[in-house]
């Protein structure tokens, strides 16, 4: 541990100037490309995705793979779930500016699904319909340290039995007009729930990024460290961090190690107790391709949150700028903090928890697994994971890096 806190610390002490602001080629033309690709979660099953792309192509030799990205994804999965994503991205490194613009409409027909006890045919599953749309501006400051703001708004419905919803959102459940109920038989079992809320909120963070290489780095720091605030519910406020490290033991091996925490005040909104509001992109939790590999997306809901993981990296083929595929090992953690439910009336001297964060390595998740990578050309990366946590082994295809 000594010697990875040693690389990560030698890994950021090169020089801020050594990061020249990229240009923009003026008469680089835009190229437009359009293909296939899968990805899988143990929640939606296997999901087939078309993608067009239109995009203006930086040197081979910068540290991004475009100047411009506008792109359309659509994509339907095997257990009903579907997806609907536009993107505009512009890194106009040369005055310092970058902004992102994207859209996106999704359906998860088994969000937050936990370990099938009753067997998945008895079970109704909790499924969360959403509308996003977001605008991210980031501006250098000096050297690698950059300012962000975010705006963004977001609908979601969330539709399940009364006992799932009560038991994983009970303060939105009991101020939200669904019926109240603390006895067996309750008169909302068996029926058919619905939740939805608005939601606008303000993002904004300081970002400090020396990756060496934007889609496959080899070395280097990204951190950032923001505050946001929101509407839905009753409204929220809170602050997030995330650090994540590159460090190449080899010409062919790397070490990432990241470390990110959320928290935000008591209240009846959903959306923010399953996300982290990160720069680049937004960090689902817990459970997920983004945050814990072992755990399928959405299974804790808390308003507390640490995260941190491991994972090694080492190419197995290298097709130089034409590709390569490398196996990866990891482990994920993390830990949720939630307030009592309000549904309850705790037996006196008991412990009556806190969603407060707190700086603890007692009662993490913990997930150990391993995979494989593949990238295409500059861009084009895909990863096959599998991962055992509460003595479960669940497989992730996902596209784009984990971190």
């Amino acid at each position: 541990m000594k010697r990875l806190l040693l690389l990560l610390a030698l890994g950021t002490a090169t020089p801020l100037l050594a990061q020249d602001p990229e240009e923009v080629a003026p008469n680089v033309p835009f190229r437009t490309s359009y293909f296939p690709y899968v990805t899988s979660t143990p929640n939606d099953g296997l999901f087939g995705v078309a993608r067009m792309l239109r995009y203006q192509q930086a040197p081979w030799d910068a540290r991004v793979t475009n100047f411009v990205e506008q792109s359309l994804d659509a994509g339907y999965s095997t257990r009903g779930s579907y997806l609907v994503r536009g993107d505009y991205r512009r890194l106009m490194m040369d005055q310092g500016w970058r902004v992102r613009a994207h859209a996106e409409a999704t359906r998860e027909v088994r969000f937050g699904e936990s370990d099938p006890i009753p067997p998945p045919d008895e079970r109704e599953f909790l499924r969360r319909e959403r509308q996003l749309g977001s605008v991210d501006v980031t501006r250098r400051i000096a050297g690698r340290l950059h300012v962000a703001v975010r705006g963004a708004v977001d609908r979601q419905v969330y539709r399940g039995d009364y006992y799932e919803l009560s038991d994983r959102y009970p303060e939105t459940v009991s101020t939200d007009g669904l019926i109240v109920c603390i006895t067996t038989p309750c008169p909302g079992s068996g029926v058919s729930q619905q939740l939805t809320q608005n939601d606008a909120q303000l993002r904004a963070a300081l970002v400090f990024d020396s990756r060496d290489k934007e889609y496959d780095p080899q070395r280097g720091v990204l951190a950032e460290v923001g505050a946001f605030a929101g509407s839905a519910g009753d409204g929220y406020h809170g602050a997030y961090g995330v650090a994540r490290g590159w460090v190449s033991l080899h010409r062919l091996t790397r070490v990432t190690a990241r470390l990110a925490f959320r928290a935000h005040s008591r209240t009846t909104a959903i959306g923010i107790r399953h996300e982290i509001p990160a720069w680049e992109q937004s960090i689902t939790t817990l459970g997920g391709g983004t945050s814990q590999r072992g755990l399928p997306v959405g299974a804790v809901v808390s308003r507390g949150l640490l995260l941190g993981g491991v994972e090694l990296r080492h190419t197995l083929l290298d097709f130089g700028g034409l590709g390569a595929i490398t196996g990866l090992a990891f482990v994920d953690g993390g830990r949720s903090f939630r307030d009592p439910s309000p549904l309850l009336d705790p037996a006196p001297g008991t412990t009556i928890p806190s969603g407060r964060l707190r700086w603890t390595l007692e009662d993490w998740t913990v997930s150990a697994g391993g995979g494989l990578g593949i990238r295409v050309l500059r861009a084009a990366q895909l990863n096959v994971t599998a991962a055992k946590a509460n003595g479960s082994m669940r497989w992730y295809v996902s596209s784009g890096w984990s971190w």
